[in-house]
């Protein structure tokens, strides 16, 4: 395993999730970036709007790879548009992550991620100010030809891909066609809309170019009778079966798959519309006096509540600390590390109860209930609980704002805690809300100065709670 390499530790069986030179890598284009004067760092910029093209340099620059499946390729019209969609392997999905991470813990802005299945996951960067962001989604698994039938991944048809010098490469337009057209089809577009007819005209003035005739006929069929039917889908799968995409795709059923996440996401996924949502961070990152603020400022914040709480207020827990406490002594950290599981899980069933019961307002919770299963978080080496996989069985996931901050803010407030400490720790919680599904979680830089905070983080949690705008 590489240096600087670890597992996941609620998965011990997955691949190796970071690369200590992939974070150099992340560190050198940043660093070429600002030397030309395109970003705003949040240490020297007075307004914290920091534009976003250092993203896409970022992300054409990387050692992962992506097909972009339509659209017109990552830029400054990325800023506050449409998705951009990419199609790539687990292993580019969690090395793009990876870097999204360092990203932002370098102060360049804020990052949201979400996920409802490994499938797709959608990735977000976020301005200092969060009024600028640049949205990815990021397919794993196609499942979009033959009406939602058959898969496509980034193996099926990577050796179609047209040369590219970055890290995203694009296919022909004449594949690119074919799949946009299956996506109308099972995503039941409105083929009257303006963004829809102006890339089908863009994709059959490319098919003609290209001399693929019978597919601009089939393009222009659809843009006069305003449908998409079995026949007029007919000539896309037939030019992609010619193509080999289709006999190359491995054919699997896709209803327990399906069942498995549904009843994940009925289990786990917090109620809707969301009533609650975490703040969560080491020591020391601004969590309480930033939440207190939010609900001074922002009318959409109208409680508080302190995470801890949600087990240490139990007559249970009172009757382990008068007759448990004393055998560790009098640091009330190690005692809640001993009893980890049981702080865990008196935890979970008191906050689905808190989401039963509100039914108005939003709430901010001062601390994650996975929290409760670190143990060691002020040491060089936190780490979960080995019984950390009760987080995947129970536990209701209300979206969680991560707070990081630079370690010379957070030496002036918790002295004990040290560089590498804090690194690892904000690493392992990154990691673990990144890769549970379903999941909805951001990453919030909070180096400016406490009202800059506040604004940009009230305005992360509307992109949070109710999506981009």
């Amino acid at each position: 395993m590489p240096e600087g390499s670890h597992r996941d530790p609620l998965n011990p069986f997955a691949r190796t999730v970071y690369d200590s030179s992939l974070t150099r890598r992340v560190n050198d284009i940043m660093t070429r970036v600002a030397q030309r004067g395109e970003i705003c760092m949040a240490t020297e910029s007075e307004h914290y709007a920091a534009p976003l093209e250092d993203v896409v340099e970022l992300v054409q620059s990387g050692p992962w790879r992506f097909l972009q499946l339509r659209g017109t390729p990552p830029g400054r019209a990325s800023i506050n548009s449409g998705d951009v969609d990419m199609l790539g392997t687990a292993d580019s999905v969690r090395q793009l992550l990876d870097a999204a991470f360092d990203w932002a813990c370098t102060g360049h802005g804020h990052v949201v991620v979400r996920a409802r299945s490994d499938n797709k996951i959608s990735l977000t960067f976020v301005s200092l100010d969060a009024k600028s962001w640049i949205a990815f989604d990021l397919w794993v698994t196609l499942w979009q030809l033959d009406s939602g039938k058959t898969a496509l991944t980034y193996e099926d048809c990577v050796d179609l891909a047209l040369p590219a010098t970055g890290a995203i490469q694009r296919l022909p337009p004449s594949i690119e066609v074919c799949i946009y057209a299956q996506h109308l089809n099972v995503k039941n577009k409105n083929l009257d809309s303006a963004s829809v007819r102006e890339r089908l005209s863009s994709y059959h003035t490319a098919c003609l170019r290209g001399g693929e005739t019978e597919l601009a006929e089939a393009v222009n069929k659809i843009l006069k009778q305003r449908k998409l039917d079995g026949a007029s889908l007919e000539p896309f799968r037939a030019h992609l079966q010619k193509a080999g995409l289709r006999s190359r795709t491995p054919r699997r059923s896709r209803w327990l798959e399906k069942i498995a996440n549904e009843f994940a996401a009925a289990w786990l996924d917090g109620p809707r519309p969301m009533r609650h949502v975490t703040i969560t961070g080491g020591d020391g990152s601004g969590k309480t006096s930033l939440a207190r603020m939010l609900r001074a400022r922002d009318p959409m914040v109208t409680d508080l509540s302190v995470g801890k709480r949600l087990y240490r207020n139990s007559i249970l827990y009172k009757i382990l600390v008068i007759f448990l406490r004393p055998l560790f002594g009098s640091d009330k950290n190690r005692f809640d590390d001993r009893i980890a599981p049981f702080a865990y899980m008196r935890a979970s069933c008191a906050l689905r109860v808190k989401t039963w019961l509100r039914r108005s307002g939003l709430e901010l919770i001062d601390r994650s209930i996975v929290d409760f299963l670190i143990v060691d978080r002020k040491s060089d080496n936190p780490r979960f609980h080995a019984l950390s996989w009760l987080s995947s069985a129970m536990g209701v996931r209300i979206p969680a704002i991560h707070l990081v901050v630079p370690h010379h803010t957070l030496q002036s407030r918790k002295r004990e805690l040290t560089e590498p400490g804090q690194r690892a720790y904000d690493r392992l919680v990154f990691q673990h809300f990144t890769r549970r599904r379903p999941t909805a979680y951001a990453l919030f830089f909070n180096g400016m100065d406490l009202p800059a905070a506040a604004d940009a983080m009230s305005a992360l949690l509307r992109i949070v709670v109710g999506g981009r705008s």
